[in-house]
């Protein structure tokens, strides 16, 4: 597969940013994050509707590692970055995923993907493998 990875010029602390563009405004209210290697400290999840708008936090976190989930009060956004803060070697991501409330109308237009957790197949969503 394919991931995402920060360039080996980058030096530490590693802040580096990867964003998502889901084409329209999306309820969000969920992310799952697969960080292989478990290097990041410190990190944003951001969001904003238009690319000269500031960014808003969702929340801060800290460790992700291979399998973080992490739910929080939704918010509506186009734009979505995630924001490495700090690390402790060359931050890789290998899957980022973007979850929606089900009772989100504006969700269901931002289309559906298979699922291969523990979420029903039906429930809106959007994702992205990086």
């Amino acid at each position: 597969g394919t991931w995402w990875g920060v360039s080996e010029r980058v030096k530490a602390p590693y802040q580096c940013w990867v964003e998502l563009d889901l084409g329209r405004k999306c309820a969000v209210d969920e992310t799952a994050i697969n960080e292989p290697w478990n290097r990041t400290e410190e990190f944003l999840l951001e969001y904003r509707n238009n690319q000269d708008e500031d960014w808003k936090s969702a929340f801060k976190g800290t460790t992700m590692g291979r399998h973080y989930k992490r739910k929080f009060e939704p918010v509506t956004g186009r734009y979505w970055r995630l924001n490495m803060l700090k690390a402790n070697h060359y931050p890789a991501i290998a899957e980022w995923q973007l979850f929606g409330p089900a009772t989100s109308g504006a969700w269901r237009k931002c289309g559906r993907s298979p699922s291969s957790d523990s979420r029903p197949s039906w429930l809106p969503r959007c994702s992205a493998t990086i």
